[in-house]
């Protein structure tokens, strides 16, 4: 066992959420407000973000991956 995972035994756990975070989620869903705007949403926090294709959510840090939000947009 590492000298780390002896001083803090949540080091495990925060390194864990950390990668996580890094890892992209897809960004699959969209809110439309007063039937003509229409913000993607962060799919860890569910906060809607203020631009497309950010690679990363501005609230919450989550890498974000955009492949199938134009196929959503498309259907939607």
């Amino acid at each position: 066992m590492s000298f780390a995972y002896k001083q803090n035994p949540d080091y495990a756990l925060q390194l864990e959420e950390a990668i996580a975070y890094r890892t992209p989620m897809e960004v699959t869903e969209f809110r439309v407000y007063a039937r003509t705007y229409a913000y993607p949403v962060c799919p860890r926090c569910g906060i809607t973000l203020d631009r497309e294709y950010m690679h990363y959510c501005d609230r919450c840090g989550q890498c974000l991956c955009w492949n199938k939000f134009s196929m959503h947009m498309l259907l939607g």
